[in-house]
């Protein structure tokens, strides 16, 4: 079943249709235009819009304000005018008043008896009320500061919106491009910042490339470096020939260019290849200690009544301290980490450990001044230079005690052939001698040092890292065998 509705068309009152355009009233033409919009479509959308409005004005919405576009169109006001407005903006001070004054006494009539229908009409009443005394009171300013409405209007409309630049929203102090001067020096310092990051990071890069390039081309002019079986010592004799004298030499302050070279010592004549014909027993004093790292510390040793060392040694041998106790001594041997060329002293490198009898009190109980047993030289792993034209050094922590002591000979003998380094300890303060091999390795071109660190991660080192294995010492190190 289909029902059809007729169409209703909405009449419009004349008293209606005047409220609408008063300027219809005037000319008299009221009566024509409200019988031609209540004709056809226009009429009943005028009508519909009648209701609307009531409808609107029923739920809350604020009447027609008629004073803010007057002075929106009103740039300059005439004399007459600005009666006109006064007089308007006046009574709408007194309507705002009044409605308010209504609004807050049917408030507080409400209030007690939680009638929340009549308290939501009062509310909407006193906001409305104040509304209407605020854009009077608003009037009234602009007409007694004779500030220019249009500027009065607009700052009102502003504020109402929660705009900046209202009456009640002052503006900032603008200062260098536009920004305050805490602003322009923040900014500023943040560029600068950057500014200084972005050299430091150019820096950083351009001194690791140049350390890459040094390795290149130090592994590129290095010779081949075969590590042969060490030759019969020459000085090799019969165990009946007597030793030949020992002739001290004072040092030479040119034995660290490596342009001067110092006369080798002469070494004493070996029974075997593990020791020497006769062997030196006695005590020596404490000289120096030098802290090398935390763990780590340098013993000098030197003759107590005379200048030069009571025995000569090859560079890599070693000697042993006693201690004497109740029972019976307790016996330690160290590696010589200095040179045969230096007659005064000897050194040892010791690392302190907390089970090692001897390293620990060494570290903790020996102090300079002190005499200890020592029994020297001992020994096979030894290199003079002679028993081939290169040598390939590689060792890890304190075991570079015997290859210092070699690296510090032939350096003082300016001897012409490759020399090189591959040592490996756990971080940069356990290198130890660091100092004094950078400082050879400027002397002498033929010395190549490489270190690797073990445990360097979230640490500053720009070199190798990990063990040394076949593959980086065939790169590092040309045509080994």
């Amino acid at each position: 079943m289909v029902a059809f509705a007729p169409t209703g068309m909405a009449q419009v009152s004349k008293e209606e249709h005047l409220k609408h355009h008063p300027e219809l009233a005037k000319d008299g033409k009221g009566d024509e235009a409200t019988k031609e919009e209540g004709k056809g479509p226009g009429g009943m959308m005028g009508g519909m819009m009648g209701d609307m409005g009531k409808m609107m004005e029923q739920m809350g919405a604020p009447k027609d304000r008629e004073l803010y576009p007057e002075l929106m169109r009103l740039p300059d006001l005439p004399p007459e005018k600005r009666a006109e407005v006064q007089a308007k903006a006046h009574e709408r001070m007194k309507s705002g008043a009044a409605l308010l004054a209504t609004g807050v006494k049917e408030l507080s009539d409400a209030a007690p008896g939680d009638d929340f229908a009549a308290m939501q009409t009062a509310t909407h009443k006193v906001r409305e009320g104040l509304a209407e005394f605020d854009s009077g009171l608003a009037a009234h300013r602009a007409l007694a500061e004779g500030g220019e409405p249009r500027n009065v209007a607009l700052q009102w409309f502003r504020k109402e919106m929660n705009l900046a630049g209202g009456a009640d929203f002052p503006t900032r102090p603008q200062g260098v491009f536009g920004m305050s001067t805490f602003h322009f020096f923040s900014m500023a310092l943040l560029i600068a910042f950057a500014v200084a990051m972005f050299v430091m990071y150019f820096f950083k890069m351009r001194r690791a490339s140049g350390l890459l390039e040094q390795l290149a081309s130090d592994a590129g002019k290095a010779s081949s470096a075969v590590v042969e079986p060490p030759a019969p010592q020459a000085a090799a004799l019969n165990p009946g020939n007597p030793a030949p004298q020992i002739v001290p030499v004072a040092p030479n302050a040119s034995s660290l260019s490596p342009t001067a070279p110092v006369k080798p010592p002469e070494f004493p004549p070996m029974r075997s290849t593990t020791e020497p014909v006769e062997k030196w027993t006695g005590k020596l004093r404490v000289d120096r200690i030098l802290e090398e790292t935390p763990e780590v510390k340098t013993f000098r040793l030197a003759a107590p009544d005379n200048v030069a060392l009571p025995f000569v040694y090859y560079p890599g041998q070693f000697l042993t301290i006693s201690l004497p106790t109740d029972d019976k001594a307790i016996k330690r041997s160290y590696t010589i980490a200095s040179t045969p060329t230096q007659r005064h002293y000897c050194s040892i490198t010791v690392k302190r450990e907390e089970l090692g009898l001897v390293s620990r009190y060494l570290h903790d109980d020996v102090e300079e001044g002190d005499l200890l047993e020592v029994a020297a030289p001992n020994g096979k792993f030894t290199f003079t230079g002679e028993e081939a034209d290169s040598i390939v050094l590689i060792g890890g922590g304190v075991g570079i005690t015997p290859l210092m002591s070699v690296i510090r000979y032939l350096t003082d003998l300016s001897w012409d052939g490759q020399i090189y380094l591959l040592y490996c300890c756990r971080t940069t303060r356990d290198f130890i001698f660091r100092t004094e091999l950078e400082r050879l390795q400027e002397l002498h071109s033929n010395l190549n040092v490489y270190a690797s660190m073990t445990r360097e991660a979230g640490t500053i080192w720009m070199g190798l890292r990990g063990y040394f294995t076949e593959g980086i010492v065939g790169h590092l190190v040309p045509e080994i065998e």
